[in-house]
């Protein structure tokens, strides 16, 4: 991920679930930015789907300060050694490269001679290792490997077929330790911070309200929804629908219904339901941010 903000891809991404799910017959209509244009309840974007008009409110979660930033940071990093690996490994098979969200925190204060040094014992040891993996899933328990030469512990699975014969791997950063106080007070301040402007569109054009909240982790839908679930029960004014966006890669997002008017996620059946795949390129910025 090279950008801060996704603002208008994740609302482009639940307007698309939306459609995909609630057998919606037109496309969306009279698309307005209130924020933008100044209006006293500045939500974030305004449109209507069949002649009902839907409010959405975005806001991003991080489960620690700074996340984004170091986020930011480890895209200039890990780029071109994606690129790199993505010439070498074979196009028909798919692997993920795990390693910890602060990883270009262990990076700091070397040169960029150093660090390129330290692409290079990453590639080579992805490079040989590859061939070797059995397929195995990628989720769960992560059998982290310390490698000489990198200051951090790294993972390396492979899922088998490639879903994207483009991207033959993905380098994937992941919150290693508990951090569930910190993301539940993050969760709780956004939540706060942006249920009253909805609430105003609900009373005021009896908006449909949409509260979508970004994470640059993943998979953590499960997580987010207890900790949504326990905010949203004990206060009033409570979104119609909450969707958590999860943006952790620049190949794969996930769109999770963590509450859908009385419905919660954990009342779904399917696992497509639970998280439902949308390739980033095929979105658009919505509010140009």
């Amino acid at each position: 991920m090279s950008n801060k903000y996704h603002e208008g891809k994740a609302c482009d991404a639940v307007l698309c679930y939306i459609e995909a799910h609630d057998g919606t017959r037109c496309d969306r209509d009279k698309i307005c930015l209130p924020e933008l244009e100044g209006h006293k309840f500045p939500i974030e974007l305004t449109c209507q789907i069949e002649g009902r008009l839907l409010a959405f409110e975005h806001t991003s979660i991080q489960a620690f300060e700074n996340q984004v930033e170091l986020s930011i940071h480890a895209a200039a990093f890990f780029k071109p050694i994606e690129r790199t690996i993505s010439s070498v490994l074979p196009h028909s098979e798919k692997y993920m490269l795990y390693v910890p969200v602060t990883a270009t925190q262990e990076l700091k204060g070397l040169t960029p001679r150093k660090k390129e040094q330290t692409r290079g014992v990453i590639i080579d040891w992805v490079r040989k290792l590859a061939p070797t993996l059995p397929v195995s899933p990628c989720f769960g328990k992560l059998n982290w490997q310390s490698v000489p030469g990198v200051p951090f512990p790294m993972c390396l699975c492979k899922s088998g077929e490639a879903s994207d014969p483009d991207e033959p791997i993905w380098i994937i950063r992941v919150v290693e330790r508990d951090l569930s106080e910190a993301r539940q007070n993050r969760i709780r301040r956004a939540y706060k911070e942006r249920v009253e402007k909805l609430a105003a569109w609900k009373r005021d054009s009896n908006a449909r309200t949409v509260l979508i909240l970004e994470t640059i982790e993943g998979p953590v839908q499960w997580k987010v929804a207890d900790v949504v679930l326990d905010i949203a029960n004990a206060t009033e004014n409570r979104p119609d629908a909450i969707y958590l966006v999860m943006t952790h890669n620049d190949h794969q997002w996930w769109v999770s219904p963590l509450l859908v008017d009385c419905r919660s996620i954990h009342e779904l059946n399917e696992p497509k339901q639970w998280a439902w795949y949308i390739d980033p390129k095929s979105l658009r910025s919505l509010t140009g941010r």
